[in-house]
């Protein structure tokens, strides 16, 4: 079997000041471009700057969003991005979901516009096919009840399309959009049967659905319910379909993985065809103890590989990465590898994950400096190889 071995950081830097506070930061990779988009202010201000190839912030800071009341405030990390040519379109969660088109130099190009009429509008995720966009939201902002999903087509100049209503289940939430070899998927947290699984839903570019939905997430092994199951899935564009990872609240120990663990998630990943059918069975990415996972994962394939981070709940919080070379998807939960990247003596969460111009793993996330302060901290980690 093969194993992908993560190296310790060559590479760990300071990107903010921590004065802001900086966090929830987003990679933003189109055309051998990389920027970087935090939120700061307690969610008062988006700001947005490139990232250099050698892991440095360059120029100067371009605020894409700067709130003037309480209702413009930017919630936690609910907010998407999405690049398409020289165009950039942002989605942010305040009252209701807002849309707002930028030029490649984050120059706006729209107004703020809302997407509804509809203020409960929220969890907003962005995709795009290259030319025009597809937002898909929540119907409800502030709980997680009472929730279905609802599509907008988005063109290229910013104008919002009709929305169509995917789900009537008001069980649905955390959705999670990709586009991938012609085609849009959706995934989603779907409580209806009353244990909490991933679905899974194909999309034409006008957001309406295309075929039946399916369950993505694995078959129950254990008992479960809406609150110990699965949830806040991911996407992944991989070279002959999509990788799903998501959190699982059916843990188990190396060990014993036949003894559940409830209320403890660990991160689970899936490859799906391009048409989102699930490809074998899933697979546990283990970390380096036996703690659970807290803040949602984030992916991304590069070449062969898929490269996993989470925040580690282990207080105060790791940030975890795992790999899993896509040619030999390991079978059984011992398959991929993990590296903690940070000791836990300094807190740190919401990591994202992109690549460099050579292809090697970046990792961004924030880190506690003081109460109510994060500064934003990258961190590079190099494939020694295989065995």
């Amino acid at each position: 079997m093969w194993l992908l071995l993560l190296s310790a950081l060559t590479l760990a830097a300071p990107l903010t000041p921590g004065t802001g506070p900086e966090e929830n930061p987003r990679i933003l990779q189109h055309a051998g471009q990389t920027a970087l988009v935090w939120r700061e202010d307690s969610g008062r201000r988006l700001v947005m700057q490139p990232l250099g190839p050698d892991g440095q912030l360059q120029g100067a800071p371009v605020v894409l969003l700067q709130a003037t009341g309480a209702t413009d405030v930017l919630t936690e990390d609910r907010y998407a991005v999405a690049v398409a040519g020289d165009r950039l379109l942002v989605a942010y969660q305040g009252l209701g979901v807002f849309v707002r088109l930028f030029d490649h130099d984050g120059s706006p190009l729209t107004g703020w516009r809302p997407v509804d009429t509809d203020t409960q509008r929220g969890f907003p995720t962005l995709a795009t096919d290259g030319t025009d966009f597809l937002l898909v939201t929540t119907t409800q902002r502030a709980t997680r009840t009472g929730s279905d999903l609802v599509a907008y087509p988005i063109t290229a100049r910013g104008d919002i399309g009709s929305a169509r209503r995917l789900t009537d289940s008001r069980k649905a939430f955390t959705p999670e959009l990709a586009f991938g070899h012609g085609r849009y998927l959706l995934t989603w947290r779907d409580d209806r049967s009353g244990v909490a699984e991933v679905m899974g839903q194909l999309l034409t570019t006008a957001g309406a659905a295309e075929g039946p939905s399916r369950v993505l997430s694995a078959p129950a092994a254990f008992p479960q319910d809406a609150t110990h199951g699965q949830d806040e899935p991911e996407l992944a564009v991989t070279p002959r379909g999509f990788a799903l990872v998501w959190q699982s609240y059916r843990g188990f120990t190396p060990s014993r993985p036949d003894r559940p663990v409830f209320g403890t998630p660990h991160v689970m990943a899936r490859q799906l065809t391009a048409e989102g059918t699930p490809v074998g069975a899933p697979v546990w990415l283990p970390s380096h103890t036996l703690d659970a996972a807290s803040d949602p994962p984030d992916a991304i394939v590069s070449d062969d590989t898929l490269l996993v981070t989470w925040n580690h709940q282990d207080p105060p919080h790791r940030v975890v990465m795992s790999s899993v070379r896509l040619s030999s998807w390991p079978d059984g939960p011992r398959g991929p590898t993990a590296v903690a990247f940070t000791d836990g003596e300094v807190p740190a969460g919401h990591p994202q994950v992109g690549v460099d111009p050579a292809g090697h793993p970046w990792v961004v996330f924030e880190e506690n400096t003081g109460p109510g302060l994060y500064r934003l901290i990258l961190i590079a980690p190099r494939i020694l190889g295989s065995r």
